[in-house]
């Protein structure tokens, strides 16, 4: 399933959510069903749509303990 929103949409509502003009949707390779989230040039999650209309989006983030 490929993202239903345009990148650009998604990316100004986290930024707008979250107050940050650094995050960035960025396409991933060899890959249509997700987009990377960025914070600048730091990678943060995937984001993929839960259904096909776009009307929800899971953010899959990982937490590391450094």
């Amino acid at each position: 399933m490929r993202i239903p929103v345009e990148r650009h949409v998604l990316q100004e509502y986290l930024r707008t959510r979250f107050e940050n003009d650094e995050l960035k949707i960025v396409a991933r390779a060899k890959k249509t069903d997700s987009v990377e989230l960025n914070n600048g040039p730091d990678f943060l999650g995937v984001i993929s749509a839960d259904d096909p209309k776009g009307r929800s989006f899971t953010l899959q983030m990982a937490i590391l303990d450094f």
